[in-house]
């Protein structure tokens, strides 16, 4: 790393595909991941050590840690906030909390590059039909919903009557929503159809988490390590279980 150089460990724990990256710079210099769901617990700080091993660079000359911080998984997002903050801690460095929707959005906007008419994006992230995190976002990046947890169904209606042209999905319940669309509006011209994004860009990287996270040290965007916090946006399936509870209880 040459002086003044800005790097960075990113994680990335939101979805199956859990990774890291060092990040120097514009450039990822090391990356791994693994596609796998419920190991992120005993194979994040393992990976941790290997990709600094790979890129040679002692944490300590580390300009940040970065991590994505959702929405995802539940599960995932603590791993990988409570991760972050804990190295950063321990190495004297600051956090930056990376939005995975920007980091889906990154994704897909460096895929659909050049293409015309340029697609609107749309976020989906959330295998639980009725808790799914969605939001579309125009070509430029201008937010055309706001990411809320909401169901496909809810979030395809919407979709159809705030968009006239091509639509790509990225995130981990993009096919759900492209499958969706597919059976209920058939009539649809072929310009305005929802397509998922490539296996590439569908879910989230460490290297676009650190490649972000780069920008957002220039702009002063980092945060003491205990201020690196989740973005969760929908409830807990066990505050869902338990509203519906509730509700039945007082029905009878």
């Amino acid at each position: 790393m040459l002086e003044g150089e800005i790097g960075i460990l990113a994680i990335e724990t939101t979805t199956s595909l859990m990774g890291v990256a060092v990040v120097v710079g514009e450039e990822v210099v090391s990356e791994g991941f693994v596609d796998q769901p419920k190991v992120h617990s005993y194979k994040l700080l393992p990976m941790c050590d290997r990709v600094l091993r790979e890129a040679q660079l002692d944490p300590h000359l580390l300009s940040a840690v970065a991590v994505s911080i959702g929405p995802g998984s539940f599960t995932g997002l603590r791993i990988g906030c409570a991760t972050a903050q804990g190295l950063a801690h321990a190495w004297g460095k600051r956090v930056v909390p990376v939005p995975t929707f920007s980091v889906l959005f990154e994704q897909a906007r460096r895929e659909t590059q050049g293409l015309h008419p340029a697609p609107s994006i749309a976020a989906v992230q959330g295998r639980a039909r009725a808790q799914t995190v969605t939001a579309l976002y125009s070509p430029e990046g201008s937010e055309l919903i706001p990411p809320v947890g909401r169901s496909i169904e809810e979030f395809a209606l919407e979709l159809k009557s705030s968009v006239a042209g091509p639509v790509i999905a990225v995130g981990d319940a993009a096919d759900l929503l492209v499958e969706h669309f597919k059976s209920e509006y058939t009539g649809l011209p072929q310009d305005t159809q929802v397509t998922a994004a490539g296996e590439r860009a569908r879910l989230p990287l460490p290297g676009t988490v650190g490649r972000l996270a780069v920008g957002m040290m220039r702009k002063g965007l980092s945060v003491d390590p205990k201020a690196a916090i989740p973005l969760y946006y929908r409830k807990h399936q066990a505050e869902v279980g338990a509203a519906r509870k509730r509700m039945n209880e007082r029905r009878d």
